[in-house]
């Protein structure tokens, strides 16, 4: 028989931990499923060559892109992972006022 206090404890914090439980035992389903496909050679092989082919496509599309073009991706970039950077004054950037 519980106590008045642990029947307490268990209304109060029992959900929070039935919660945590459950995604704790997806995130270690998940991760033993990376393992298992990590350990096959193949898998492993073609994963590194298709992470290396998407690098150099983006060096590429950086490489070929125009001044603005880049300066428009970096942004992009940064407002997707959500940096922002203050920009610098035309005085800050050393660029003489007319």
């Amino acid at each position: 028989m519980q106590t008045k206090f642990s029947r307490v404890i268990n209304f109060l914090y029992g959900p929070y931990f039935k919660v945590v439980g459950f995604f704790y035992r997806i995130f270690t389903t998940n991760r033993a499923r990376v393992e298992r496909l990590k350990a096959n050679q193949t898998f492993s092989a073609i994963l590194k060559g298709f992470t290396v082919l998407v690098l150099v496509g983006w060096i590429l599309i950086w490489m070929f892109a125009s001044d603005h073009d880049r300066t428009r991706l970096v942004e992009e970039v940064r407002q997707s992972i959500g940096v922002s950077i203050p920009q610098a004054t035309p005085t800050e950037r050393g660029e003489a006022s007319q």
